[in-house]
């Protein structure tokens, strides 16, 4: 689910990406994540956490019941992709998921919270690469915001005026309309 190609908002010495080319015909997820603060997002408490995702890679011989029935039902249900405590049955997950992550056979997706009084903004969806455009397909729709920061650069202004869809010109049609009338004409 997660792939290799990275654009960084942010570079640092601790973390860098690899440089690629986008192409055609493939699908990246966008995720942005905002502050009003330092952008440094911490965990407040790991419990809290409901969200999880199956480590495909792992493999470990759990040794409470709870656990497997857990497991054996994240593994019909949820093989590849995340999913919330809430959508699982096993009675005893609460029990269970601590084995789990423990050994980690899954990965929690914690709560990330600024310092006091901060905003945090976290975006996601999903994109299409398409021979006629990008296609959002995923995500939901946001609200029109006016800032007031002015860009000024004017090649990035002309970049973001830029429509995201290429039009295709259909030739066929035109010529089939021009002949049509031509001969209409000569009639």
């Amino acid at each position: 689910m997660d792939g290799n190609q990275v654009v960084l908002n942010r570079g640092s010495p601790d973390y860098r990406a690899e440089e690629f080319s986008f192409k055609e015909n493939e699908v990246y997820a966008v995720d942005i994540v905002m502050s009003t603060g330092e952008g440094k997002p911490i965990m407040k408490d790991e419990k809290q956490t409901s969200v999880y995702k199956r480590a495909l890679d792992r493999n470990y011989q759990l040794k409470m019941k709870a656990s497997r029935s857990l497991y054996s039902e994240i593994n019909a249900k949820f093989p590849a992709l995340p999913f919330t405590l809430r959508a699982l049955e096993e009675a005893r997950k609460k029990l269970g998921i601590v084995e789990l992550v423990n050994h980690d056979l899954v990965q929690p997706y914690p709560d990330l919270h600024e310092k006091e009084g901060e905003f945090v903004a976290h975006l996601k969806f999903t994109l299409l690469l398409m021979p006629n455009g990008t296609d959002k397909v995923t995500g939901i729709d946001l609200q029109p915001y006016k800032s007031e920061c002015v860009l000024e650069d004017e090649e990035i202004k002309a970049l973001l005026a830029t429509s995201l869809k290429t039009k295709k010109k259909n030739k066929k049609k035109k010529n089939k309309k021009e002949g049509g009338e031509a001969a209409a004409g000569d009639a």
